[in-house]
């Protein structure tokens, strides 16, 4: 639920976005590892999907779920970029596959 509140944040809040990657900038380079982790179930479309169709948001769930889809792997794809981007310490946090993913935390992906 937390990730999909992130990416609200992100599309709809003018200053979340700032405050978000400044945020990022000063946090130990674990726990970028763990935020990214965090947000990499948005990914899961499907999984996702179900949720709003079992009532997540209720029954007007279409405008939330497109918004989701349209939106979740441009978010991703720049958390990944803020998270692997480490201007004070010099430190990298590898990049996440969706295999790597799966085999670190036993999840099979549709």
């Amino acid at each position: 639920m937390h990730a999909l509140d992130f990416l609200y944040f992100w599309r709809f809040l003018p200053r979340a976005r700032t405050v978000f990657e400044r945020y990022i900038r000063e946090m130990p380079a674990e726990e970028r590892r763990i935020l990214l982790l965090s947000q990499y179930i948005l990914l899961r479309q499907r999984g996702i999907s179900e949720l709003f169709l079992d009532g997540l948001v209720g029954k007007n769930f279409f405008k939330a779920l497109a918004f989701h889809l349209d939106h979740a792997k441009n978010y991703f794809d720049t958390i990944q970029k803020l998270c692997n981007k480490s201007i004070s310490s010099g430190i990298r946090v590898h990049r996440f596959h969706r295999s790597q993913y799966q085999q670190e935390n036993g999840i099979i992906f549709p």
